[in-house]
């Protein structure tokens, strides 16, 4: 995903690097997206906006080795 998610794997913290995906994925990106692509009807254009937010907030969120 991230060069982040990259160094933590070589560190051998995988663990925390599923932790910060599933967590800016699924309990952040999905429900952003979903709610920018039909609870506001911005449609397609929603959805990549949510998953670009989300991207954001998953490289932001991966601490340093």
């Amino acid at each position: 995903m991230s060069f982040s998610a990259g160094v933590i794997r070589g560190a051998a913290r995988q663990t925390l690097g599923v932790l910060v995906n599933l967590c800016a994925y699924w309990a952040f990106g999905i429900p952003l997206s979903l709610g920018l692509g039909f609870l506001l009807g911005w449609g397609v254009r929603g959805f990549w906006i949510g998953m670009a937010v989300t991207t954001t907030v998953q490289v932001r969120s991966n601490p340093k080795p």
